[in-house]
């Protein structure tokens, strides 16, 4: 029977992979339409502003609208609406809050 040896370079190998990257890619974009689906509108600049980003080794999803914290996290007069919490939670995801 042979030993097991975990390989401690995987997730910077799996980070290297096109094909990796590209699939967590697909998902992004299906996480981005979900948290859009729960974002507010009022202008329609926040909802528009959500999208995914790929890089070589890494993929995101996010804002870039000014008022893209507050929205996510409230404020002392405004509530929290979290939609990207709530979306990725909707998506099937698991989300780890640090």
């Amino acid at each position: 029977m042979g030993v097991y040896i975990p390989n401690k370079l995987f997730p910077q190998e799996m980070a290297l992979d096109r094909e990796y990257i590209d699939a967590l890619y697909d998902q992004a974009l299906k996480l981005v339409n979900v948290i859009k689906a729960v974002a507010p509108v009022d202008s329609g600049s926040y909802k528009d502003s959500i999208r995914a980003r790929k890089t070589l080794t890494s993929v995101t999803v996010g804002t870039n609208d000014f008022a893209g914290h507050i929205i996510e996290w409230g404020s002392v007069k405004t509530p929290a609406m979290a939609p990207i919490r709530r979306g990725v939670l909707a998506a099937g995801l698991r989300l780890d809050e640090i």
